[in-house]
């Protein structure tokens, strides 16, 4: 029987597992973007890889989703945000620092951390960085892989300055133009430098 005409077409199956997945991770606020694209495609009945949505598309499901039903950080407080990290960024300028997460692509949560990808290969420099700020965070491992395949092993610090919570991430020098890869699709993570950030709160485009 054919569609009628100007009715509505149903969304794709991969457009609904987007959308439960950023239902998912705002539920939570915040999360496993991939455990949350597995747990949607198992309730969906997704089994085909053609079925599943990339990082990209879950972001963009979850910002809808948060303008839609709120729950969200909301404009002011991204900016805020934002400030936060382009400041973050400034001190650890002798890092090449990288503001990645979700921050940078405009989903963040109320409770999502300021995400900062710092490279040394003495991680013991950035250390004492903070600590000659009086700064002490939470300190575990994390292993991430980068663009190249490469794994790498590095130290998240977790701690709030300015009311404001950071994750900051010490990877390899080398990192610094090998992206580590999203959990959710393995594409290269989009990451901001200080210029691409200060553009973004200028409003004079997006960062990719």
């Amino acid at each position: 029987m054919a569609r009628p005409r100007g009715a509505a077409r149903a969304p794709s199956l991969r457009t609904r597992v987007a959308a439960e997945a950023a239902r998912l991770l705002a539920m939570h606020d915040g999360g496993d973007p991939a455990a949350a694209r597995r747990k949607a495609a198992l309730r969906l009945g997704a089994r085909d890889e053609r079925d599943l949505p990339g990082a990209s598309e879950i972001e963009a499901a979850l910002a809808e989703h948060r303008r839609l039903f709120g729950g969200g950080a909301g404009a002011a407080r991204l900016r805020h945000l934002r400030e936060a990290a382009l400041e973050a960024l400034g001190f650890f300028a002798a890092f090449s620092p990288r503001l990645a997460g979700p921050v940078l692509d405009g989903t963040a949560g109320e409770h999502d951390p300021v995400q900062v990808h710092v490279h040394a290969d003495d991680g013991g420099e950035v250390l004492r960085a903070l600590d000659a700020l009086g700064v002490r965070g939470d300190q575990r491992g994390r292993r991430y892989e980068l663009a190249d395949g490469t794994p790498v092993d590095a130290t998240l610090l977790a701690f709030e300055a300015g009311g404001v919570p950071f994750e900051v991430a010490i990877l390899p020098r080398h990192a610094l133009h090998q992206p580590p890869r999203s959990r959710v699709d393995r594409r290269p993570q989009a990451r901001a430098s200080v210029g691409e950030l200060r553009a973004l709160l200028a409003g004079d485009g997006a960062v990719g």
